[in-house]
């Protein structure tokens, strides 16, 4: 609900908020009545086709464009991506990346070869997941700055993660 004040007649408007398709289920305390209930979900960032993780996972492809200020639902509703920020200059404008490199210690290497890249905030949602213990797995590999101790080499990387 959205509260409007106007100070003319001292009243208090109370508005309903509407929420974009397929989100309405985002709500504090409102259960997903028309969505199926999950206890998991798996996503494969900048992903263009379903993978089979070593898990047993099927990671969903994570390639919609998303341009400034936007958000993305999957057809299953099971996930939603949202993304704020815009770079000055994006590589390719679609905000994903891709690397040809293979990664070591891992038997799931193509789950790291894209990336969706944000510059200011990019969030990941479950969408009518079940009340629950859950363990959450989260994989990150560093596919945009080269390791060759130069200047323009990885440097470190801060993550707010929140669950709740």
């Amino acid at each position: 609900m959205n509260h409007l004040y106007s100070p003319c007649d001292q009243t208090i408007y109370v508005v309903p908020s509407i929420l974009p398709s397929r989100l309405n289920c985002l709500q504090r305390d409102t259960p997903c009545f028309d969505s199926p209930s999950y206890s998991s979900f798996a996503v494969d960032s900048g992903g263009s086709r379903p993978i089979r993780g070593s898990d047993n996972s099927i990671y969903e492809p994570d390639d919609a464009s998303l341009p400034v200020a936007s958000y993305y639902v999957t057809d299953s509703t099971r996930w939603g991506v949202s993304n704020i920020g815009r770079f000055m200059d994006p590589s390719n404008g679609s905000y994903i990346i891709y690397t040809s490199r293979q990664f070591t210690n891992t038997l799931d290497s193509e789950l790291f070869q894209t990336a969706r890249m944000s510059p200011s905030s990019l969030r990941y949602f479950g969408i009518g997941l079940k009340n629950g213990m859950y363990s959450v797995v989260l994989q990150f590999a560093e596919i945009f700055f080269p390791d060759d101790e130069t200047w323009k080499s990885v440097g470190k990387r801060i993550f707010n993660i929140y669950i709740q």
